[in-house]
């Protein structure tokens, strides 16, 4: 069993998440996620930062973590742009990178589509 946390990214800078991430990793945490949402769920004044700079960063100074978006929001952005953003941290963190997608109806439902982004993510075999 592996242990994850969640990072502290509804803030105006990376500062905590990032200083989160260094002590998760001192501690022996396996992996660290972040949320993937415009603002804080109900409050929209708020700030949320982008999931993928920040665990980019995360993933290029601690090698061991696990990194992952909690969870990658399809159809926020195009197919091959988040598929850009999965493969950037992906070489950043060859292994340690997680793919979770949110489970948008829409997407589920269209075979190919989920096919086309298994298949640019490299994910061809069913048990990857």
């Amino acid at each position: 069993m592996k242990l994850g946390v969640l990072l502290p990214t509804f803030r105006n800078g990376s500062d905590d998440a990032l200083a989160f991430a260094g002590e998760a990793a001192r501690q022996g945490i396996d992996g660290v996620f972040a949320y993937d949402h415009l603002w804080p769920m109900g409050s929209p004044e708020r700030p949320a930062l982008s999931p993928f700079p920040v665990l980019s960063a995360i993933a290029s100074k601690h090698e061991a973590l696990i990194v992952a978006p909690l969870v990658a929001r399809v159809g926020l952005v195009g197919t091959r742009h988040l598929v850009s953003q999965f493969r950037t941290l992906n070489a950043l963190a060859p292994g340690r990178v997680i793919v979770l997608l949110e489970q948008a109806t829409d997407f589920l439902q269209m075979k190919t589509k989920r096919t086309d982004l298994r298949v640019s993510l490299g994910l061809n075999d069913a048990n990857s």
